[in-house]
């Protein structure tokens, strides 16, 4: 059974990764940009998505900030 990602919009990619990658020890499972979309994929978890939940993080290039 397949799990369901946690999705988070995050402003900075790089520093959310190293955050949840060298702060929590999420590894990272893998990244995708999407230049026609203008958008960037990480996901991370503790195993693959297949046993556990991971965290995608969605960057969304022309973002900046987001209302809460």
């Amino acid at each position: 059974m397949r799990m369901l990602p946690v999705v988070i919009r995050v402003t900075d990619l790089d520093r959310s990764i190293d955050f949840y990658a060298n702060v929590l020890g999420i590894k990272i499972l893998r990244k995708k940009a999407l230049p026609t979309r203008k958008f960037t994929l990480a996901f991370l978890g503790y195993a693959d998505e297949l046993n556990l939940t991971v965290l995608e993080l969605i960057y969304n290039w022309d973002t900046k900030e987001y209302a809460l």
